[in-house]
């Protein structure tokens, strides 16, 4: 949504700011809807509801993102492709839903999209920034390091798509960097277009309340 302070102030005083939050994994998308939730918001967690998605689909227990991230495996493995297309096809959906929804009754909800979320398309990210006030929380290059750590630890749900080109015989960790830059480095250059407001990670302190954080967002309109 391209709105100006005042009309994001008038918006939330009225209880009908949608606001969606984007950026890689890992970087505090949830940890915000939960302080926007704090203060009022509903918080719609996108990749629980993929979860229930596939969950039903396949007739399996998944309950959330670490569930999904077991289900999905690493992109080395068989069946990788088809069940990463099954994600991808469900988060479309519930960005579909949840447009559809805001279209018809805007409310003050934060939306806690997947860092997969700029692969579902343009035409659908469009219609949801044409909605809600589309917040990016763009990673430093540090922070990029200690994400692609955090992901070989515990890994969460990735989406490689066209990025994951192993070269053998090189070994599988250094195929998992290599092509996890090359992903990280194409979403960094989508999240932007389809954003309202960039907020660096760093400038914003993890302990920072929802209202406090939702001020920052409209200082940078």
């Amino acid at each position: 949504m391209h709105l100006s302070r005042s009309e994001a102030q008038c918006l939330l005083d009225a209880a009908q700011l949608p606001v969606a939050l984007t950026g890689l994994p890992s970087v505090g998308k949830s940890e915000r809807g939960r302080q926007l939730a704090a203060i009022g918001f509903e918080h719609l967690e996108c990749d629980t509801d993929i979860a229930h998605r596939l969950s039903a689909e396949y007739g399996i227990e998944l309950n959330d993102v670490d569930d999904v991230a077991g289900w999905m495996g690493m992109p080395n493995v068989q069946g990788f492709v088809n069940r990463e297309a099954r994600y991808l096809y469900h988060e479309a959906a519930v960005l579909r839903e949840v447009t559809a929804r805001l279209q018809r009754a805007p409310s003050n909800i934060a939306v806690d999209t997947t860092g997969s979320s700029v692969h579902v398309g343009q035409k659908i990210f469009r219609r949801l920034q044409s909605v809600a006030l589309v917040v990016y929380l763009e990673a430093s290059p540090e922070l990029r390091d200690e994400l692609f750590r955090r992901f070989v630890e515990r890994p969460k749900p990735i989406l490689f798509d066209r990025f994951w080109r192993p070269f053998p015989p090189e070994p599988l960790d250094e195929s998992l960097r290599r092509c996890y830059g090359n992903l990280v480095e194409w979403r960094e250059r989508e999240y932007p277009r389809f954003a309202d407001v960039i907020l660096p990670v760093e400038e914003v302190p993890f302990d920072m309340d929802g209202r406090s954080f939702l001020e920052l967002v409209l200082d940078r309109l």
